[in-house]
């Protein structure tokens, strides 16, 4: 049987090969080729574990990224790509594009999961783990606090008392 290399690995669903940027190469991928790999398995392939909470969710990658590294590479480079950071969605329903990732801290990208409680303080919406860290408590005194029936307020703006 003889193979049709014309066939691009895009009608499998797969990131073409055809794009010549010296970073897909096995065992030499580059870390940003890697999170770009990594974005579209979690976004495209259903047999990915992660898919259920990206894909399966409706997040998709953006045309311009989904078919060509060298753009999602060029977007990184001109957007504060640096090996200590990682990509993270600003809203976390959307989509991987442009307009709505950004490269941050692990912390900050932390703060930014659908796990997280999010409190509103002062029409300030942040993670329970904001105000805790802000107030110097640990984040399951503000959670005690509110399950106990404290206002949210109260929660995260009284410190807690200093056990002798």
């Amino acid at each position: 049987m003889k193979i049709n290399k014309d066939i691009t690995r895009e009608e499998f669903g797969r990131p073409s090969t055809r794009e010549q940027h010296g970073e897909s190469q096995r065992g030499k991928r580059s870390r940003l080729y890697s999170i770009w790999a990594d974005i579209l398995k979690r976004c495209q392939n259903i047999n990915s574990q992660a898919y259920p909470n990206y894909g399966g969710r409706g997040i998709k990658v953006c045309d311009e990224w989904s078919k060509s590294f060298i753009a999602f590479r060029d977007w990184s480079l001109s957007n504060k790509y640096a090996d200590n950071l990682e990509i993270d969605r600003i809203d976390n329903n959307g989509d991987y594009c442009p307009s709505n990732c950004r490269w941050t801290t692990r912390l900050i990208n932390s703060r930014n999961k659908r796990s997280n409680r999010i409190l509103e303080v002062n029409g300030e919406k942040q993670p329970l783990q904001f105000w805790a860290e802000k107030l110097g408590v640990p984040h399951g005194t503000i959670q005690k606090r509110i399950n106990r029936g404290w206002s949210v307020e109260d929660a995260v703006s009284i410190a807690s008392k200093k056990r002798t």
